[in-house]
């Protein structure tokens, strides 16, 4: 295997399979990125037994062949690099020779047969606008849950239907419900994905890195999502389980609306159209407040609304100003008998 191409472009590549690639080396494959030198260019793979990345990347091959690289090492090298021509070839006992310039790296490598095999990719089941995904990911993925016990909850679930797209995500507490209307040709039913949390992060980094109209290609085996842009190809495994139906959560007849104001800095002001209904304005100071002074009593005017229900919860966390000042009199106590005791002269 041997190859020149440049700086830019192949770090570029390498990024953006590096969130497929093992940070924990329990398993040394895992931290490599494969390295294929075909006659059109570099084809780079990588996976962590749970998310895959395939992408391309343009160079000029000189001889074809394949290696497993340090993903990371590799990837810190050729950014340090200077925005030139980067070579790269095979020598012995699967070692890998890196030059750029006066610059010379030696790697070593590990074959091409320990490396997983990925799945091959099936039918495309669907085309989203990848604008369309990367703001459904933005408005849901901060209410996936992180607890490993709640396995179906660890993830976010993507609704297919021929004239709308939903995703949905929750933590057992709150509920984040997203949903565009796109027309999505070629869908007969309604799908429903349950996507990972960590390949969430995948897709919409390979959302953002496309054009905003740009389709993605969605697909599924058995037990694999693929997610297809471009020359780049997210592959994950889909979770198993019911997701929960929170069609049932959700309010039927809602009579209450609240308008935010996106552009404002800070703390936003809410107008809610409460149709009559009897409602109470917080202001921002009120919640400022609230973190100044919690430790030293909630006796400001200004919270009065909320003042003593979260007295009652502080109470469990913080000890009565009266028990403080107890314990702290049994300290000066103690320490002034014991210097009674051993004659040191008190105050």
């Amino acid at each position: 295997m041997e190859f020149s191409t440049d700086a830019k472009s192949l770090a570029e590549s390498l990024d953006q399979v590096q969130e497929a690639v093992e940070k924990k080396s329990t398993i040394p494959i895992l931290s490599h990125v494969l390295v294929e030198a075909c006659a059109n260019g570099l084809k780079l793979a990588a996976t962590d037994l749970e998310v895959g990345i395939r992408t391309f990347c343009p160079a000029q091959v000189k001889a074809t062949g394949s290696s497993a690289v340090p993903a990371r090492r590799l990837l810190e090298i050729v950014k340090a690099l200077p925005d030139a021509d980067v070579r790269v070839r095979d020598l012995e006992n699967h070692w890998v020779q890196v030059n750029a310039g006066r610059s010379v790296f030696k790697l070593a490598a590990l074959a091409k047969d320990t490396f997983p095999a990925l799945p091959d990719i099936p039918k495309a089941l669907a085309e989203v606008p990848a604008g369309v995904l990367a703001g459904l990911i933005d408005r849901t993925a901060f209410a996936i849950s992180s607890e490993e016990s709640r396995y179906t909850l660890n993830g976010a679930l993507l609704v297919l239907k021929p004239n709308k797209v939903e995703m949905v995500a929750t933590d057992g507490h709150r509920l984040a419900l997203a949903a565009r209307d796109v027309e999505i040709a070629g869908l007969k039913g309604d799908e429903r994905l349950l996507i990972p949390k960590r390949a969430l992060a995948g897709l919409r980094r390979l959302a953002n890195a496309q054009q905003s109209d740009s389709p993605i290609h969605i697909a599924k085996d058995d037990s694999h999502l693929f997610f297809t842009a471009g020359e780049s190809i997210l592959i994950s495994r889909m979770l198993s389980g019911q997701f929960p139906a929170y069609e049932a959560v959700l309010p039927k007849n809602n009579t209450i609306t609240a308008t935010l104001d996106a552009a404002a800095r800070g703390a936003p002001r809410v107008r809610a159209d409460t149709r009559g209904l009897p409602c109470a304005r917080l202001k921002p100071a009120h919640v400022d407040d609230l973190g100044r002074r919690y430790g030293r009593g909630l006796g400001n005017p200004r919270c009065r609304l909320h003042r003593r229900p979260v007295a009652n919860w502080l109470q469990r966390f913080v000890p009565p100003r009266r028990a403080r000042h107890r314990q702290g009199r049994r300290s000066r106590d103690w320490i002034e008998g014991c210097r009674e005791r051993r004659g040191i002269p008190t105050r």
